[in-house]
């Protein structure tokens, strides 16, 4: 059962989301914070490439336990590096950009999409920061269900 001071800060939570814009995706973060966050046995369903490809520039805030959470943007969606000119929808990258005075090492994290909601993805650093800014990618690779043709 929540506490008194939980239910308030919640509460509180809420009046400044309606003031500051991002922050509803902030408070819902806090809200789904939790001590299963980051255990999980089943990440549950993963965003397809078009659902991804519609939130291109659109934020994802990472939760660290013990650490401020980090906003990342996400900057593109497309095929592998390796995929030698053959597009497949069921693999795709997602490349995203953050500050670099927060890096993200290699992980698996509890992130939040205003409109997708909350994601497991093992992001990875990709190169030196560029310009106070840090870049990673998520790797998607799904098995086609018999039948269906790529």
């Amino acid at each position: 059962m929540s506490s008194r001071r939980e239910l308030l800060k919640l509460g509180t939570l809420a009046g400044v989301s309606a003031l500051i814009p991002g922050a509803a995706d902030a408070a819902r973060l806090g809200a789904l914070r939790g001590p299963n966050v980051n255990s999980s046995a089943d990440d549950g369903p993963q965003p397809t490439r078009q659902q991804l490809q519609g939130q291109v520039k659109g934020s994802f805030y990472v939760y660290r336990p013990g650490h401020p959470d980090v906003r990342l943007v996400l900057v593109e969606v497309g095929d592998p590096a390796l995929a030698r000119g053959k597009s497949r929808p069921e693999c795709f990258r997602a490349l995203f950009r953050g500050p670099a005075k927060t890096p993200l090492g290699q992980n698996t994290y509890a992130i939040l999409n205003r409109w997708l909601g909350q994601l497991e993805l093992f992001l990875v650093p990709v190169g030196p920061a560029v310009s106070g800014m840090r870049y990673y990618e998520a790797s998607f690779n799904r098995v086609v269900p018999e039948g269906q043709v790529a």
